[in-house]
């Protein structure tokens, strides 16, 4: 089982790089993404296909939204009981 803090370094890097596209900005593991409006719910898809290819934990589309997944905290628990 991979360790949270790495997961969500890896996440944090990869929304800054990929979705955020600001890799200076400091996002927070408990800053909101979804209700903040940094991330949309477009790009969610794109996170929870990342989060497959490198953790191959697959989120189900009902799950895939902010009641459930608004910090790079409750992805990294996510993955963690589901890897």
């Amino acid at each position: 089982m991979t360790d949270k803090e790495t997961i969500i370094a890896d996440l944090r890097e990869f929304l800054l790089d990929e979705i955020i596209r600001d890799p200076d900005y400091d996002l927070d593991a408990d800053e909101p993404l979804i209700s903040s409006g940094l991330v949309d719910s477009f790009s969610l898809v794109d996170v929870a296909m990342w989060i497959e290819g490198t953790y191959g934990v697959t989120i189900d589309n009902a799950d895939l939204n902010a009641d459930r997944f608004d910090t790079l905290m409750a992805f990294a628990e996510y993955i963690q009981e589901n890897e």
